[in-house]
């Protein structure tokens, strides 16, 4: 019997769909990490162009913070050293499917 998936992964994962679909509209030949691991979720190629993207699910901040000028706010992830050296983009998807490339 397989242990069901916790929420927040089911929701990288289709985080994760939609970037490749978004992608793939854009033109691009889209070629998945299947190790889920390393500084790249996608590698995608169009034409000569070659791009590497990690995907992030859209999270904002909550009500519950105390400076209220944050709330609602996207929350935007940093780059480890290894993805700056190799130009990694972030496709950041919120939960109606929209991506935004950063």
């Amino acid at each position: 019997m397989m242990t069901p998936t916790p929420l927040t992964h089911l929701k990288g994962n289709v985080s994760h769909q939609m970037a490749i679909l978004y992608l793939a509209e854009q033109g691009y030949i889209v070629f998945d990490n299947i190790y889920k691991i390393g500084p790249v979720d996608l590698v995608a190629m169009r034409e000569k162009e070659i791009e590497l993207f990690d995907v992030k699910s859209v999270q904002r901040y909550s009500d519950d913070i105390k400076t209220s000028r944050h709330k609602g706010r996207m929350i935007y992830r940093m780059k480890n050293d290894r993805q700056k050296e190799l130009g990694v983009k972030f496709i950041y998807v919120d939960d109606e499917g929209s991506c935004k490339i950063v």
